[in-house]
């Protein structure tokens, strides 16, 4: 079985745990706690590579503050 063949195969049995929507929801609400909480810090933000990059794109641009924005690698 190929690569391809074996992630196909993968998806197709995967349960879905959270809605695109259900995501969306939490990561606004996590926007506006994290806003409330550091709007006048000017902080720093660490994403963990390869897999939280996603994430952190999709938060900060949820983000209406200054902020700094690094990533760290772990493994």
């Amino acid at each position: 079985m190929t690569l391809i063949e074996e992630l196909r195969r993968v998806a197709a049995e995967a349960e879905c745990l959270y809605t695109a929507d259900d995501i969306d929801t939490a990561v606004t609400a996590m926007a506006e706690t994290i806003t409330a909480q550091l709007a006048d810090r000017h902080p720093l933000v660490l994403s963990v590579l390869n897999g939280g990059i996603f994430f952190t794109g999709d938060l900060l641009l949820r983000l209406p503050f200054p902020l700094e924005l690094d990533t760290i690698k772990a493994g």
